[in-house]
């Protein structure tokens, strides 16, 4: 039996990787999200959204709830872990995880926000390398 690759694997699975996930899946790409806790981030704590582009009002957990369900309806699979080693030389990458190894062709790390506002990029000495992901309608612009 052959061991699953994965076109893509998220790292992260709040609002963020969540979205990476859907337009992932969407591209018809095999996508595995990757949390180690549970899938929302920190928008699943909150009470109320009201600056999201599309939602006028809504709660963290709803946006979160729907979003699941939309990569979900794109093929993307879920999975509780977390990363304890990137392997990324080769054109298949290694995440050795706590629940596991995973293999992926790509791999998207996640950005954090702090709650002080400022923004956190977590390179970690190059131990991840970001692919960042552009979905291209079929006239080959941004979609």
């Amino acid at each position: 039996m052959s061991k699953k690759i994965y076109d893509v694997i998220v790292i992260g699975g709040g609002a963020a990787g969540m979205s990476a996930g859907i337009y992932s899946g969407r591209a018809k790409m095999k996508t595995l999200v990757l949390e180690q806790g549970s899938v929302g981030g920190q928008a699943k704590t909150t009470n109320e959204i009201v600056n999201y582009p599309g939602i006028r009002h809504t709660t963290g957990p709803e946006l979160m709830e729907q979003m699941h369900l939309q990569a979900e309806d794109f093929g993307v699979a879920f999975a509780q872990a977390e990363v304890l080693e990137a392997q990324l030389e080769g054109e298949i990458k290694v995440l050795k995880t706590t629940n596991g190894d995973y293999e992926t062709r790509s791999v998207i790390r996640k950005m954090v926000e702090k709650y002080d506002g400022s923004m956190e990029v977590h390179a970690e000495e190059n131990r991840f390398r970001v692919s960042l992901l552009l979905y291209l309608g079929e006239n080959g612009e941004e979609a």
